[in-house]
């Protein structure tokens, strides 16, 4: 299956394995000993290794999380999901399966799989519990065409979001009316 070394290739490419270094000296500086309500916490102590980070896996798990995806979404699918959202293969592939189950009760088979393929962060959910994919809405629907429609084009929308929010802010700066002279340049 090409498909699946071309993932998992990707992923590891993309998040490439961190080897186990100790914590510095000053990694747990300006901690509090105590929670709120009293408990102590342990906090790691300097030269002790660093744990595993969230996107470290074996490829054998790789591989089989993506099997899995082939599985319920098809392969060409599944291969798309992991170059939208690379990190889908270090979510637990034991909520695909009961997940798309509680998107098909709401939605319909079809219908979740091609919203679930719209916005593969979706994966992640808990079949059931709170945020878990049994209390999905319309909106769930609505908001994943809108991530797999915008996500072409991220950079650019995330600076016109910013320019759009500190445009106010800039015409009082400097003077100029910059909503006003754009609008009038394009006719509106």
């Amino acid at each position: 299956m090409a498909a699946v070394d071309d993932a998992v290739a990707l992923y590891q490419r993309k998040y490439p394995r961190k080897e186990a270094g100790n914590r510095s000296s000053f990694a747990s500086f300006g901690m509090p000993v105590r929670d709120i309500d009293g408990k102590k916490f342990t906090t790691p102590k300097a030269g002790r290794k660093k744990g595993k980070s969230f996107s470290d896996r074996e490829e054998k798990d790789l591989r089989s999380t993506f099997k899995e995806l082939a599985r319920l979404y098809g392969e060409d699918n599944a291969l798309q999901m992991v170059k939208d959202l690379t990190i889908v293969l270090a979510f637990k592939r034991n909520y695909f399966a009961p997940s798309l189950e509680a998107f098909s009760e709401v939605f319909g088979e079809e219908e979740s799989k091609a919203m679930v393929q719209q916005n593969p962060g979706l994966l992640a959910l808990p079949p059931s519990g709170a945020g878990g994919a049994d209390s999905v809405t319309d909106q769930t629907m609505q908001f994943s065409y809108l991530v797999g429609y915008t996500r072409p084009f991220g950079p650019f929308l995330l600076y016109g979001l910013l320019f759009l929010l500190f445009d106010p802010f800039l015409e009082y700066l400097t003077g100029i009316p910059i909503k006003t002279t754009i609008t009038s340049a394009l006719g509106l």
